[in-house]
């Protein structure tokens, strides 16, 4: 068989090329249309903090740790996990009992893990163990794990996500976890300013318990593909709505 004329191997890199530039294009287009886009400034750790029980009697704080920075968009949370103390042990348990409690200010940003209360009615799974149901009256998505954590999320005004896991409970004792959050406080947390993406984001650690650990320091912004005291919560189902 003959070569090819030597334009068809000149030709063929011309459109090599010319896809690659256009791949490159659609690449640096779709990135700074991304950084076009406005979204709602979340609140820092610090105050979600104050919505996150302190102690729980006959429980010890094990981990108390907050960040702020970038996900599907900028965001933050704080974390606070409670280990049964060994006095209260049941003989029957390998481990002690635990439980943490997690607070996200998404923003209202779409893409993660609001999406899982797109159209949002009470039914159940039994096969996949879990559920969506209403707790206190806010909507909460509950899953019974293989390895025996319960873990329960809430959508709290439309925008923080309320994640509790259990560790050696029953189900019975996610509502007491439940009040133990002041909601008071993230109702209260009025809608940020939008802004667009900044070029850099200030990405902060805190851990309250060891604050030697806790950091801050800049990073280049660029969006990700894809836990006392008893509070009353009667109206936050209300205010979700809104």
């Amino acid at each position: 068989m003959s070569p090819p004329p030597p334009f068809y191997s000149l030709r063929t890199r011309l459109v090599s090329v010319y896809l690659c530039v256009t791949l490159a294009l659609c690449v640096i287009t779709t990135a700074y249309s991304e950084q076009l886009k406005k979204g709602m400034v979340p609140v820092a750790p610090e105050l979600l903090f104050k919505a996150l029980p302190k102690s729980a009697e006959g429980w010890k704080l094990k981990q108390s740790k907050g960040r702020s920075g970038i996900g599907i968009w900028l965001e933050s949370e704080v974390l606070r996990e409670f280990e049964r103390d060994i006095q209260q042990k049941s003989k029957k348990q390998e481990e002690p009992a635990s439980t943490k409690i997690i607070i996200k200010d998404t923003a209202k940003a779409k893409g993660g893990e609001l999406d899982l209360f797109d159209g949002f009615k009470p039914e159940k799974f039994p096969e996949e163990g879990y559920e969506y149901l209403y707790l206190g009256g806010v909507p909460a998505i509950l899953a019974n794990h293989k390895n025996k954590e319960i873990e329960a999320q809430f959508l709290i005004k439309d925008r923080f996500i309320l994640t509790i896991i259990m560790r050696g409970q029953s189900s019975k004792k996610l509502k007491n976890w439940f009040k133990r959050v002041k909601f008071s406080v993230l109702l209260a947390i009025p809608e940020g300013p939008k802004v667009y993406l900044p070029n850099e984001v200030a990405v902060i650690k805190i851990d309250e318990l060891d604050p030697s650990k806790s950091s801050s320091y800049g990073s280049s912004a660029s969006i990700a593909e894809t836990p006392g005291e008893e509070d009353d919560v009667s109206n936050v189902d209300s205010i979700n709505n809104k």
